[in-house]
């Protein structure tokens, strides 16, 4: 993120809401967020398929999976995840 905000004046990065199981809030993480804010650069949270745990315990019911897959994503599911990783940003 470094190069990019310094050397060509992007204004920030663009990252997944999870990478491989892993949340933002994953010490993992830190790393990047702590570099974004010592560039005063923006974070763009982009959504992605939420993991297979999280479509069947909260997205699944008594329809075909691809309704379960649809909930699970751009009808409903990103727009939770992002508002979740906000939230936790306000606080």
């Amino acid at each position: 993120m470094e190069r990019p905000v310094k050397e060509y004046n992007f204004k920030g990065g663009i990252i997944n809401g999870h990478i491989g199981g892993r949340y933002l809030d994953d010490d993992y993480f830190w790393p990047i967020l702590e570099r974004a804010q010592a560039l005063n650069a923006s974070i763009y949270l982009h959504p992605t398929p939420l993991p297979q745990s999280v479509v069947k315990t909260s997205y699944a019911g008594n329809y075909p999976p691809e309704i379960a897959g649809l909930l699970a994503s751009a009808a409903w599911g990103w727009h939770i995840e992002t508002a979740i990783h906000i939230s936790f940003e306000l606080f």
